[in-house]
């Protein structure tokens, strides 16, 4: 690769300028160009630019014209944007409509239920959005598994440098999504940076800025998805909130953004895609839950028994089923265990079981 002075002078001041992003953005604005921008150390810009290069990974100027057009409207936006993909930067940022999941990483089983039903949903629909996410463990990497599984491109936003992956047991997923037509990992951080906690607030103003709307499944009280929701009020986005039971605390956040008006109530994924003015196509003839349990484990199985009672009888524990089917705690808690690994019920934290179906 033959060092292009442009980038070169991009990555300096993006390396310089990261953290404080409208200085950046300023200097290019009154400058013109980065190159013409005095006074900026390259160092040894050129040399990593080359190393990046050699190995798969971009580095896209805010001044190119294939550069996010969402992203660029945002006053912080950062003058540089690592990428790491198989397609053009046009392919992969230029879809009409993009959609930001994002959530605690301590998701509930209802949270990841519904999160993987408002993706399937998503994928139904005629206009196909590209899904947004921060590639973290919990709500994220659930978001965007979903996405690649159901043919939707996903962008995962990185709070590292371009060259790693965080977490590192995503590695598997992250090759399998920078292997995929139209998707790809993202950073403005530089070569060489480390995944600190300081690093997630600046990544989660890239997650809302690349977003048309950004969904909430699930938060805490506190926590990173409700800062990407405060970056996407400011951008101007249109935010959603996935309504939680009150004693929850994985659904505080969101039931206290719904209270404050700061973000619309999901009451199905229906309604969520009108809302999100993308319609929903038909399901083509979706099998029952009922019917694929059945299927799975036989009519006549202890499973398929526990999950008709569970299906009838909503919210019920371990011991009530114990009494209701007399059978032993062990062979009860056996088949639940089965069940929920894959995926016919699901649990809250006082182990009450339920379908959502």
């Amino acid at each position: 690769m033959e060092t292009d002075l442009e980038l070169v002078k991009i990555s300096a001041i993006n390396r310089l300028y990261g953290f404080k992003p409208r200085e950046g953005v300023a200097l290019l604005e009154r400058y013109g160009c980065a190159a013409a921008v005095p006074g900026i150390p390259e160092g040894n810009e050129a040399a990593e630019l080359e190393g990046l290069y050699a190995h798969g990974h971009r580095l896209l100027s805010s001044l190119d014209e294939d550069y996010p057009p969402l992203l660029k409207e945002t006053p912080d936006h950062p003058v540089g944007l690592y990428y790491s993909g198989i397609s053009s930067p046009r392919e992969i940022f230029g879809y009409r409509r993009a959609v930001a999941i994002v959530g605690t990483r301590d998701i509930s089983s209802y949270g990841a239920h519904w999160c993987r039903e408002i993706v399937r949903a998503l994928a139904r629909t005629a206009d196909k959005p590209v899904i947004v996410s921060g590639f973290a463990i919990g709500t994220d990497i659930i978001a965007q598994t979903e996405a690649l599984d159901c043919g939707l491109p996903t962008i995962g936003v990185m709070p590292c440098g371009p060259e790693s992956i965080y977490p590192s047991r995503h590695r598997d997923i992250a090759m399998r999504l920078i292997s995929t037509e139209r998707c790809a990992l993202v950073s403005d951080y530089p070569p060489g940076t480390q995944p600190m906690a300081g690093n997630f607030v600046r990544r989660n103003r890239i997650i809302a800025g690349l977003a048309d709307a950004v969904i909430l499944i699930e938060s805490k009280a506190k926590g990173g998805g409700l800062i990407t929701m405060d970056f996407a009020v400011e951008y101007g986005r249109d935010t959603f909130a996935l309504p939680g039971r009150i004693e929850d605390p994985t659904s505080a956040g969101c039931n206290d953004l719904i209270r404050r008006s700061k973000a619309q109530i999901i009451t199905s994924p229906e309604t969520l895609m009108e809302d999100l003015g993308l319609g929903l196509l038909p399901s083509r003839g979706k099998i029952s839950l009922s019917v694929q349990a059945g299927r799975t484990y036989g009519a006549d199985s202890l499973e398929y028994k526990v999950f008709e009672h569970v299906r009838k009888h909503r919210g019920i524990t371990p011991d009530d089923l114990c009494m209701d089917l007399n059978l032993p705690y062990s062979r009860i808690i056996a088949a639940l265990t089965r069940l929920q690994a894959d995926g016919f019920v699901n649990s809250d934290i006082l182990q009450r079981y339920f379908i959502y179906n």
